[in-house]
């Protein structure tokens, strides 16, 4: 089907400042978007403007299928401030009623979610994130852990005054994280604490907030401060906060549930 003169209606939610253009993809006759189109709509100067966008697609094993692509218009791994917001889409779109067993499938598998609270136009949402492995310490002092999507976590003294942009690129592009690349996270904490800030691949610049980001942050955090059993960790983003729990043991990390607000901001129509 052809783009020409076609209108899309979208719908923009973000989850802590991470920012997505959310399409209902349960209409057969939506159009199918390329990767151009998709970084027109993402554009914050000729665009919409986002982080990615989501589409949500008819599934026959669970509630709906998340779609997601960055903002260079490719399809990308597991996004947890994503799922976050599709789920509070699917609330405010009818896509689903029982608010506290909710499925959904994503690029790396089923994925649990639970609506704790909500209202017209927002909901505070938990979502269960996939069993993962203990970091490595990829580089000395910088550790990796896939958490949906691959990262690299960097303690640091203070992400304030980090050049995430600098040294986030130079990191995400680095001969160790290659073929692939992965998002860096630059971190800093006490007690149960952290304060992170996220340069996310396919975006290819710091984002205000990243869900798989703080995600592998707290596991690793948690990991270099020898917690065993049952964690929580509250994470500190540029965009708000993130609660993130888990069991973490020798044999991984386990229960992992990311938590945190997803706000819609406004929703309208779009000539392709």
């Amino acid at each position: 089907m052809t783009l020409n003169n076609q209108i899309l209606s979208f719908s923009k939610y973000h989850g802590t400042g991470n920012d997505f253009i959310m399409i209902n993809g349960f209409d057969q006759s939506f159009p199918e978007l390329d990767s151009k189109t998709i970084q027109k709509l993402c554009h914050r100067h000729f665009g919409i403007g986002a982080d990615g966008l989501i589409i949500l697609k008819k599934s026959s094993a669970s509630d709906f299928k998340m779609v997601y692509f960055n903002s260079d218009g490719h399809q990308a791994t597991m996004c947890g401030n994503g799922g976050r917001s599709a789920v509070a889409f699917a609330l405010h779109s009818g896509i689903i009623k029982n608010l506290q067993q909710i499925h959904f499938m994503a690029s790396d598998g089923i994925h649990q979610a639970e609506i704790v609270s909500h209202t017209q136009n927002s909901a505070i949402v938990k979502l269960g994130m996939q069993d993962t492995v203990l970091p490595t310490e990829l580089m000395p002092g910088k550790y990796f852990l896939n958490t949906g999507s691959p990262h690299l976590v960097v303690p640091v003294e203070d992400p304030t005054n980090m050049d995430v942009f600098a040294e986030g690129k130079r990191l995400r592009y680095g001969n160790e994280l290659k073929p692939e690349g992965a998002n860096i996270n630059f971190i800093s904490g006490k007690n149960s604490n952290i304060h992170v800030r996220t340069y996310e691949r396919g975006v290819e610049n710091e984002t205000l907030s990243c869900g798989t980001g703080v995600t592998a942050s707290a596991i690793v955090w948690a990991w270099l401060q020898k917690l065993i059993g049952g964690t929580e960790i509250h994470t500190h983003s540029t965009g708000g906060q993130l609660t993130v729990s888990f069991d973490i043991s020798s044999e991984g990390v386990s229960d992992i549930i990311l938590s945190g607000p997803a706000q819609f901001v406004f929703s309208g129509t779009i000539h392709l």
